[in-house]
């Protein structure tokens, strides 16, 4: 779960565009799951990712807590509260020693955090929670595993704190684990309260970089204004090194940060721009252990309109 930067500015017309990528904070996305004991469907096809084996380059891993509806923002300081005691009971259950963060195996390993390692929680005013079934891309080890931590924090008192001054009778959060970058004790970025749980043997990981000679061209519209700007957009890179264009996605379409007016015309018309474009796109893919893989990317583009 890094986060990386790469990037490319090109001289085009009459705008200057620079593009930089910057990787989620979530795990590549690899296929498949091994296959249970006894069991007689037909055997999946050996990828390169299952060929990676464990690795003496250790991460570190944070439990945080998300609030992905606006309307429960008002839940995230008690969030984090929660966030802070699954993590200590997590610790625990591992065999914390000290000041020195246990280590995740044999409990869980990098394959277990990779694509995915979250719960969804429903908290009610009266403090106590439900877990929402995991979602098809957690994985069932690390997913159970917080499940079951987050209820025995629940049973033994620690309950969620529902702030007194505020309405509504339940609202959710999401805890999910994130890894710290190579060789980095801490979380890239401003993401806001994070609790160190475990550390954990990890392949080396590398970020989809663009290839493209070329990048969008300029609106075909005169603006009559001058001026810098940002337009944004999320999407996946696959492990071919092209975009998945059913994944891509403008982060501020329906919200209230998108642009209005004529920056709202500007906004729309590189947006469509990008749209277009990003099918042509290459990228080196991302890499785990070597291995090719798919990877969500978060990329603005900053240009200046003259």
């Amino acid at each position: 779960m890094m986060r990386n930067q790469h990037c490319v500015r090109r001289e085009i017309g009459s705008y200057l565009l620079a593009a930089v990528i910057g990787i989620c904070a979530i795990a590549p996305h690899t296929s498949g799951a091994q296959t249970a004991t006894g069991d007689t469907s037909p055997k999946r096809a050996v990828s390169c990712i299952d060929t990676v084996s464990s690795t003496p380059e250790q991460r570190i891993a944070y439990l945080r807590a998300t609030i992905q509806d606006p309307a429960d923002e008002h839940l995230s300081q008690s969030a984090d509260l929660f966030a802070q005691s699954v993590a200590q009971s997590l610790r625990l259950m591992l065999g914390l020693k000290g000041d020195t963060l246990p280590p995740a195996a044999p409990t869980m390993t990098w394959r277990n955090i990779q694509p995915g390692a979250s719960i969804t929680i429903t908290a009610a005013r009266s403090g106590g929670i439900a877990v929402q079934p995991l979602a098809v891309n957690v994985d069932p080890v690390a997913g159970g595993l917080l499940t079951r931590i987050a209820r025995a924090v629940e049973a033994s008192g620690d309950r969620f704190f529902w702030p007194p001054d505020e309405q509504g009778d339940s609202g959710s959060f999401e805890l999910l684990i994130a890894l710290a970058p190579p060789h980095e004790t801490t979380l890239s970025g401003d993401v806001g309260y994070a609790f160190p749980i475990f550390s954990i043997a990890y392949p080396t990981e590398s970020a989809a970089v663009l290839t493209s000679t070329t990048l969008p061209p300029r609106p075909d519209k005169p603006f009559g204004v001058n001026g810098d700007g940002t337009v944004m957009l999320d999407f996946v890179v696959d492990s071919t090194g092209h975009v998945d264009t059913a994944t891509v996605r403008d982060p501020l379409l329906s919200s209230q940060q998108h642009p209005t007016g004529k920056e709202g015309e500007i906004y729309d018309a590189f947006i469509k721009s990008l749209r277009e474009w990003l099918p042509t796109a290459t990228y080196d893919p991302a890499r785990l252990g070597g291995c090719p893989v798919r990877q969500l990317v978060q990329q603005p583009f900053a240009f200046s309109v003259e």
